[in-house]
C-alpha cells in the first residue's frame, strides 16, 4: 500500500510539472546570437568628412601635420604598440614602391617639399592625389628602402578641402641659380624688410637641430644671422629619427639664395636674427 502511494505521488508531480511520468526532466535549450559575418576587407572604403566637420570627427583631433610627424617620430613607433593620426594631402605614388605607397605632402609649411612616405591600405589606394586626408597609423622603418613609412590603419577624407598647388616636388632638395640671376633687391641675412630674397653664406653648421645654419654676408666672416629652412625646428625630446634625407645638406663657405616671409627679430640683446625661409634653398654659382 505504501509503495503505490509513492508511485502516485511521483506520477503527480511529474505531471505538474509538465513531463510525462517515467521521462527525466529537460533543460531548455540555450539560445545562440546570430554569428555576423566581418565585412570583407576589399568591401571596406575611406570615410568621408566635410571641412566643416574635419577637425571635429573621431580620432581627428589630435592630428599631426606631415612633417610634424617627423619631429615627434619617437612617440609614434608601431613597434612600441604607438599610434597616432597624420593630416596632409595625399601626392604622387612613391617610385618604385609597392602598391599603396604615395607621398603624404606638409601643406602647413614648405611649399610641397615637406613630405613623408605612407603605406596604404589595399582599400584605400584609390583616393585621388590632392585630396586632404586623415591617416591613423604608426611608424615602421622600411629597410628595403633605407626610409621611415607611415603605415595607415584608417583613412579619412575630407571631401571638400580647397585645393593646394604645390610649388615644388616633394624631397628636400637643394637647387641652383647663377649669380647674375640673383634677384637685385636681394638683402644681407642681417637686414631686416619685408617678404623677399635673402643671400647667405653659410660659415657654420647647427649645433643641434632647430638652432638654425650660421650665416653672414660672406665666406670667413663671423655670423651675423641664423638661416632655419623648411622643416627644420626642434625635435621632440631632442630624440632625432630622421633619416639623411629629411635633413637639409647645406655646404659651408657656399651661398644661398632664400626666400623668406620675414627676419625675425632677436628676443634678447646680443643675439642673432633668424632667417626663416618658406621654399627651398638655391645654391649660388659662378662670379
Amino acid at each position: 500500500m505504501r509503495r503505490l502511494v509513492a508511485l502516485g505521488v511521483s506520477a503527480g508531480l511529474a505531471i505538474a510539472c509538465g513531463e510525462p511520468p517515467g521521462q527525466p526532466a529537460t533543460a531548455s535549450e540555450p539560445k545562440t546570437a546570430p554569428r555576423v559575418e566581418p565585412e570583407p576587407a576589399d568591401a571596406r572604403r575611406p570615410r568621408t568628412v566635410s571641412q566643416a566637420g574635419a577637425e571635429s570627427a573621431a580620432g581627428t583631433a589630435n592630428a599631426r601635420s606631415a612633417w610634424g610627424l617627423v619631429r615627434h617620430r619617437s612617440q609614434l613607433l608601431a613597434r612600441r604598440g604607438d599610434s597616432g593620426v597624420a593630416e596632409g594631402r595625399l601626392g604622387s605614388r612613391v617610385d618604385g614602391g609597392p602598391a599603396g605607397r604615395r607621398w603624404l605632402v606638409d601643406h602647413t609649411e614648405g611649399a610641397g617639399v615637406l613630405a613623408v612616405q605612407v603605406q596604404l591600405p589595399a582599400w584605400a589606394v584609390a583616393v585621388a592625389p590632392g585630396q586632404r586626408v586623415f591617416l591613423q597609423g604608426a611608424w615602421e622603418f622600411a629597410t628595403e628602402v633605407d626610409a621611415w613609412v607611415w603605415r595607415a590603419e584608417e583613412v579619412t577624407v575630407v571631401s571638400d578641402a580647397a585645393a593646394f598647388a604645390a610649388e615644388h616636388p616633394p624631397g628636400l632638395a637643394i637647387g641652383s641659380v647663377q649669380t647674375a640671376d640673383v634677384p637685385a633687391d636681394a638683402r644681407a641675412p642681417h637686414e631686416a624688410g619685408p617678404a623677399g630674397w635673402v643671400l647667405a653664406t653659410v660659415v657654420g653648421r647647427p649645433l643641434r637641430a632647430g638652432d638654425g645654419w650660421p650665416v653672414a654676408s660672406e665666406a670667413g666672416a663671423s655670423p651675423t644671422a641664423y638661416l632655419q629652412l623648411p622643416g627644420e625646428g626642434l625635435i621632440y625630446g631632442g630624440d632625432d629619427l630622421r633619416t639623411a634625407a629629411e635633413k637639409w645638406s647645406l655646404r659651408i663657405g657656399g651661398r644661398y639664395l632664400v626666400k623668406t616671409r620675414r627676419v625675425v627679430a632677436p628676443r634678447r640683446a646680443g643675439s642673432l636674427p633668424l632667417v626663416r625661409a618658406t621654399a627651398p634653398p638655391q645654391r649660388v654659382s659662378g662670379l
